[in-house]
Order: C-alpha cells, then sequence, then structure tokens
C-alpha cells in the first residue's frame, strides 16, 4: 500500500529527531494506533490533529514540510496529481520538491541549505 505524502514525513521526522510513533503520538496528544493509522495514510486529519501534527517539532522547517505533505495528500483526493499538476514554492522561492520514495533525499537536503 502507498503511504501517504504525511506518513512519509513523519517517518523522516521521526527519524531526524530520533524519536518513536509512541514518543511522536505523546507528543501530539494522540493515541499510538491513531499515530500508526496517519502514518499508514487509512485516515484523514481533522482539523485538530493537523494542528497538533505541524507544531510538535522542534524544528520550524519540520512544521511546514509536514503542511506541505498534507497539502499534497489533499490535491491528491481532489483527483489531481501533486507532482505535476501543482507547484509549491517554500517563502524563499525554492520549488518544494517532489516527496516520492526515490526523492526523500530531497527533504533531508532542505535543513542542510
Amino acid at each position: 500500500m502507498k503511504r501517504s505524502y504525511v506518513g512519509r514525513v513523519l517517518a523522516i521526522e521521526m527519524e531526524r529527531e530520533d524519536i518513536t510513533q509512541a514518543e511522536f503520538a505523546a507528543r501530539c496528544a494522540i493515541t499510538q494506533p491513531s499515530a500508526w493509522r496517519i502514518m499508514r495514510g487509512h485516515i484523514r486529519l481533522a482539523e485538530g490533529t493537523l494542528q497538533r501534527i505541524t507544531h510538535c517539532w522542534s524544528d520550524k522547517a519540520a512544521n511546514g514540510r509536514m503542511l506541505i505533505a498534507h497539502l499534497r495528500d489533499e490535491i491528491q483526493r481532489a483527483g489531481y496529481d501533486p507532482e505535476k499538476d501543482v507547484v509549491l514554492t517554500w517563502p524563499d522561492g525554492r520549488t518544494a520538491q517532489s516527496l516520492r520514495h526515490q526523492d526523500l533525499d530531497t527533504i533531508r537536503m532542505l535543513d542542510q541549505q
């Protein structure tokens, strides 16, 4: 099963901060089973949950990456291809790169620039 964009970015941010799924759930005040479902794209994020997962990271850029991932998921749910039909850019004008599995290193690279 294909993970959601949110699920893929969550995995990277959890790895970056060296936290477990249970620690992520506690940080966001959600249950561990809910964290598992979010990571696997089994549920659509409620507004409150979205706010918690886009404000829980120590790195502000990580919060932005989570929000962009959510937007890409919503674009896909609307029937568009978030990789080709919409161009998302960072505030500095750089294009937000693809989050496909082969491009995950792009997200890691953002913190090094």
